[in-house]
């Protein structure tokens, strides 16, 4: 705010011109701009790092927790009964038929 009055004094007593009064405020905002640019990136690394700190942090405390799949046996057991070769004949029968119907 006071390079904003000073320069306005100034202008008003004649000491400098317009364009002087346009560059002044040109490069200040340019200044602003990359000190709130940095401030920007220097949050924003501030923030990966806690991201990654937190996440070390909550694995160490709460661990992801293994599961345990169930073995499936591999050979059929004797007491299951098998399809019998009637049953086949009939299925292999209506799919025969309903492809023929459909082609119709």
């Amino acid at each position: 705010m006071m390079v904003h009055l000073s320069t306005f004094i100034a202008y008003k007593q004649g000491k400098c011109k317009g364009i002087d009064i346009m560059s002044g405020l040109l490069e200040e905002g340019i200044g602003l701009m990359v000190l709130g640019m940095g401030f920007v990136f220097l949050f924003l690394i501030i923030l990966i790092f806690v991201t990654g700190y937190m996440s070390r942090l909550l694995n160490h405390f709460f661990p992801e927790v293994q599961v345990a799949t169930p073995v499936e046996p591999t050979a059929r057991s004797v007491n299951q009964p098998s399809i019998d070769a009637q049953m086949v004949a009939v299925i292999t029968a209506a799919v025969h038929q309903h492809r023929n119907n459909n082609t119709n």
